[in-house]
């Protein structure tokens, strides 16, 4: 008794011939159909280029239309500056740094606060030069406390804002210079003729870690 080998299914087979495609097998026997094995499909390209700083919709930050990126790109975590676009930004940032001498200070925060200074001792030496002014004129009669004392009164008013804000004042400006990119120990220029000058044109600069 005799046993048939079952033959496999029609269908597409690798060439018995060595040709490196396919041929087709129509269940008995080899047929002349032939045809290229199909290349597999190639791998999703990857790309290997660093990731760039992550983009933000321009809203009129201090760093020019595009926010700060985040810690891990190339801000370091001692890069606390905070975002100030006005006068009130700033103070809020320099009294609560009162006397914060680590990390660094924008332009803007610098600057307005410079400004809000420069704004507060002129108001005093105006208001001395009215008060004088009227004195001198009017008389005594106006003032039943003397105009020597009244006088006397807005000086020391004036020195003790001077003293309130001596530390902020060192404070904001050693961080203004270290993000500029200079030693903090150029401040100490300011206590030599003309040294203030050169003090702040340094925190004129823009910053050397943007």
């Amino acid at each position: 008794m005799s046993t048939s080998t079952p033959q496999p299914p029609a269908g597409w087979y690798p060439d018995p011939s060595g040709s490196g495609g396919e041929r087709w097998w129509n269940g008995t026997a080899w047929s002349t159909e032939t045809r290229a094995v199909a290349a597999p499909p190639a791998p999703p390209a990857t790309s290997m280029a660093p990731a760039g700083p992550a983009q933000y919709p321009a809203g009129g930050t201090s760093y020019g239309s595009y926010a700060p990126p985040p810690v891990g790109v190339w801000r370091s975590h001692a890069d606390d500056r905070p975002l100030v676009t006005g006068m009130g930004g700033a103070l809020r940032t320099v009294f609560a740094k009162y006397a914060t001498f680590d990390g660094r200070a924008t332009r803007p925060e610098f600057w307005w606060w410079t400004l809000f200074n420069a704004i507060i001792v002129a108001a005093f030496y105006l208001l001395v030069i009215v008060l004088s002014i009227g004195t001198a004129f009017a008389g005594y009669s106006r003032y039943p406390m003397g105009p020597t004392a009244f006088l006397g009164l807005i000086w020391v008013v004036l020195v003790l804002w001077g003293v309130a804000v001596i530390v902020p004042n060192l404070a904001v400006t050693v961080r203004r210079l270290r993000d500029a990119g200079f030693h903090w120990g150029f401040i100490f220029l300011a206590l030599v003729p003309f040294g203030g000058i050169a003090v702040l044109v340094m925190c004129a600069q823009p910053s050397r870690y943007p």
